[in-house]
């Protein structure tokens, strides 16, 4: 599984994209062979996530082709002469279509839905939105026993959705994108990661990932001002990570920021690759959820 390394410029240009097949990108992913009675092909957005999430799950032969615009034209060279597509790449394109696949600087990067259908912030919160939503207390909100119960729901479908995406099947650790806040009792993502660790029987590394002292959260700062909030306050132990192929996990997927630079703080600490996994993506990249 490719990454390269996340460099500070890659962090202060990153622009995230974002597409789930099945609702967001108007374009058929199957398309027909060319020219005809060649082979068949697939149609993706960008190459970001979806290059190696194929890689690592389709197993007959395939040439990628790097297209304009950004897109990822996926060449099913076997396939030549088929009046059909494999039944592995439909497999493939019905499963991974069903999530939301960012481009961004992970090695895969996936949140399992937006937090209104289809993305779209003048339709309903989805099912996974209202379990986030119910996972966390607001305000002056205590933490109760129904938190727990939702966590802990929500943590049984990460593990749902990691099981049927097999390219997360290298990973050998989990760690959680630390709370802004350090002294914090309840975060949610340690809460998921503890739970996903067991389930898939690997290392919770989320202890050697912390915020050094309280910083102010980064969600509803104006884009230009995330990273420079961000930059210097988590620390980590780079001894525990080298080698390793990592899955950083979150509830909300916004900005990116946050992810991205955690991945970047792992890959640097000798980590093979960094994948993450967050519950909910927002509409847009700036809104809150």
């Amino acid at each position: 599984m490719r990454q390269t390394p996340i460099g500070d410029d890659d962090l202060d240009n990153i622009e995230i994209h974002r597409h789930q097949l099945s609702t967001t990108w108007p374009y058929d992913v199957i398309q027909p062979p060319f020219p005809p009675g060649g082979n068949h092909s697939l149609l993706l957005p960008f190459a970001e996530t979806f290059e190696n999430a194929f890689t690592s799950m389709y197993t007959r032969k395939y040439r990628p082709n790097h297209a304009a615009g950004g897109r990822l034209q996926l060449w099913l060279n076997d396939s030549t002469g088929e009046d059909e597509p494999p039944e592995e790449a439909t497999a493939w394109v019905e499963t991974v279509g069903k999530y939301v696949a960012m481009q961004d600087r992970l090695a895969i990067s996936f949140a399992i839905d937006f937090t209104c259908k289809g993305g779209n912030p003048n339709e309903a919160k989805t099912p996974i939105a209202k379990l986030c939503r119910a996972a966390k207390p607001y305000g002056n909100e205590e933490v109760n026993k129904e938190h727990h119960k939702a966590a802990k729901k929500l943590a049984e479908k990460c593990a749902e959705v990691l099981a049927e995406l097999t390219c997360y099947n290298t990973v050998d650790c989990v760690v959680a994108v630390p709370p802004s806040d350090p002294e914090k009792a309840y975060s949610l993502p340690k809460l998921l990661s503890a739970e996903i660790a067991k389930a898939r029987g690997i290392k919770d590394f989320s202890v050697f990932v912390s915020t050094k002292a309280k910083r102010a959260s980064i969600k509803s700062k104006e884009a230009a001002k995330k990273l420079p909030t961000l930059r210097g306050t988590i620390e980590l132990k780079p001894d525990k990570f080298s080698g390793r192929t990592v899955l950083l996990i979150d509830d909300l997927y916004q900005s990116g920021t946050t992810m991205n630079y955690c991945a970047k703080l792992i890959h640097d600490a000798g980590a093979k690759s960094v994948l993450g996994l967050a519950c909910v993506k927002t509409c847009s990249n700036d809104d809150n959820f």
